[in-house]
């Protein structure tokens, strides 16, 4: 007569693999209970950068296979215990945990001697396991951790070395046609230049951006040939490096920087307000919301702009709200940045500043949080970055690369310390749907 071994013998041992294998990538021990009596094994913590054991244990209970998800939904589970394993866990004198597994698929956890997380108002016990905050996995490491500890001593273990990647608000600044064109001008108003311009013939866009200065002109077309034969002394035309003559003459450079932004920005549909200093998107003729292709871990489209009504005269609208940003131009190191500052504008017609424009910022400043904050900085860089296709109008003169990342050897785990923050490629802005409390 053979012997034989249920599946459910085998699905158990599988789920005890499983939890085993994610304790080790822990960094710490799982020591298997030889006898089982309602604990399948203990895990010991260890400092992962000693490997110092420090004595100091959690128990663990595993149910293992898909009965124990039948009530199932997409925000959790119910598990229904058994009272008298309930009661065996909870008389030990140390801390016990209750792990649902799914070998291969995914696991949760409780602290089964937190009592407020069972219901006892049936005939058996339940247990709600929550989805989004009882998953167990390796950064359930620090949770765990702070079961184990001893009070009121406690106990101590190094971090684990963890290396961090810090994201800036600062984009990188080329100029693929790295040239200058100087000349002697009598011109000192530019629209005199411009004038000049097409009475040779010429439009507004063969002259680029260039400024006057001390009786010359620095212009990145070149001033060679006969449109600008009276917007200047042909004689007397120079050619120079671009990127050198910004850094030896930085407050003419910052001005020319900031004409080639605003050409940037132009082929994208954000305009220069020079009475606010910021960049905003401009309002779309039919006054529908507009969104942007934000290129990040995954695509998004974001919203920059929309009107909203009043809720007391819904025919009536009550403001325009903006995305925009804040610029310096920051020269580290001798490689220019463009430093971005994501704000909002309120407008009463999509072009007046809204008489609240101070009280509705004020409010969504204290609304957004800091994912939504930096997904409408990632929104801007990508906005503002050169469109890789042969097809598309880039502006030849100045390009901004991704925002500047660098790697730190030391991080820190937000998840031991605060929830963790929504993913800033889908961190939905609360300001979308919040209202602001003004309401004209």
């Amino acid at each position: 007569m053979p012997k034989f071994v249920p599946d459910s013998t085998l699905v158990g041992r599988q789920g005890v693999a499983s939890v085993e294998m994610i304790v080790l990538q822990m960094k710490h021990v799982w020591n298997p209970t030889t006898v089982d009596s309602g604990i399948d094994g203990v895990i010991e913590f260890r400092d992962s950068s000693t490997g110092a054991m420090s004595n100091m244990i959690v128990q663990v209970q595993i149910k293992t296979g898909p009965s124990y998800f039948r009530s199932e939904t997409d925000d959790g589970f119910t598990f229904y215990a058994d009272p008298e394993d309930l009661e065996h866990w909870q008389r030990s004198n140390t801390p016990v945990i209750l792990v649902m597994c799914r070998p291969g698929i995914d696991a949760y956890w409780v602290d089964v001697k937190h009592t407020g997380r069972i219901d006892r108002s049936g005939k058996n016990p339940k247990i709600f396991f929550s989805k989004t905050t009882m998953f167990f996995g390796v950064e359930s490491e620090p949770a765990l951790r702070a079961l184990a500890i001893a009070k009121p001593w406690g106990f101590y273990l190094k971090p684990r070395p963890a290396k961090e990647s810090l994201t800036l608000n600062f984009m990188p600044v080329r100029f693929p046609i790295d040239r200058l064109f100087i000349a002697d001008s009598d011109f000192r108003d530019p629209g005199e230049v411009i004038e000049a311009i097409r009475n040779a013939g010429g439009k507004r866009h063969d002259v680029g951006e260039f400024i006057l200065n001390s009786g010359k002109i620095f212009a990145l077309e070149n001033l060679r040939g006969p449109l600008f034969a009276k917007a200047c002394d042909q004689a007397t035309v120079e050619e120079t490096n671009l990127e050198t003559w910004i850094d030896e003459q930085p407050s003419l450079g910052l001005q020319l920087m900031q004409r080639m932004l605003r050409q940037i920005a132009w082929r994208k549909y954000v305009e220069w307000r020079p009475w606010d200093e910021v960049f905003f998107f401009l309002p779309t003729d039919d006054g529908e919301p507009k969104t942007v292709r934000n290129e990040g871990r995954r695509i998004s489209y974001p919203t920059v702009y929309k009107r909203y009504f009043s809720k007391k005269c819904p025919e009536k609208v009550s403001y325009h709200r903006h995305q925009a940003f804040e610029f310096q131009f920051q020269q580290v190191e001798s490689k220019w940045y463009l430093v971005l500052s994501p704000t909002f504008v309120f407008t009463s017609d999509g072009w007046r500043k809204h008489p609240f424009h101070e009280e509705y910022l004020k409010k969504i400043n204290e609304i957004e949080g800091p994912p939504a904050i930096f997904s409408h900085l990632k929104m801007w860089a990508s906005v503002l970055q050169p469109v890789i296709d042969l097809a598309a109008d880039n502006y030849s003169h100045m390009e901004l690369g991704p925002l500047a990342t660098f790697e730190l050897d030391r991080g820190i785990d937000d998840k031991a310390w605060k929830p963790t923050a929504l993913d800033e490629d889908h961190a939905v802005s609360a300001s979308e749907s919040a209202d602001l409390g003004f309401d004209l």
